[in-house]
């Protein structure tokens, strides 16, 4: 597992911070779908107790980016195709149909506004 060193703000506590961090590198890819997660490893990496990690990937596994297997492993899930392709298709639905909307009704405030 490659996960970059994460600076952590004193001030804000440790557990979001690190949730934000993995989740970023899960979203870009950059820990690849299947990679193994160790909070021991974890913990080492960021320099912080295995808690803080554990709220963490809990917090990961509910947004389904990562699978916890409890007493064995933590994985970075797998990207379902079937689920990205029917969120791509009701996302560009929506943008259009905001689209068409705002062009039966044209707003130069509005218009000034998406263009800044």
């Amino acid at each position: 597992m490659q996960s970059q060193k994460l600076r952590l703000d004193r001030s804000r506590h440790a557990a979001p911070q690190v949730f934000e961090h993995l989740r970023e590198q899960i979203v870009s890819l950059e820990l690849a779908p299947g990679t193994a997660l160790s909070r021991v490893t974890l913990a080492e990496t960021y320099g912080l107790s295995q808690t803080p990690i554990r709220d963490a990937l809990m917090r990961l596994a509910e947004e389904a980016l990562v699978e916890i297997y409890p007493q064995h492993t933590t994985v970075v899930s797998r990207i379902d195709i079937p689920a990205a392709r029917q969120a791509h298709f009701l996302r560009q639905s929506l943008e259009l149909e905001i689209v068409h909307l705002l062009a039966q009704r044209p707003d130069p405030v509005l218009h000034k506004r998406l263009q800044a």
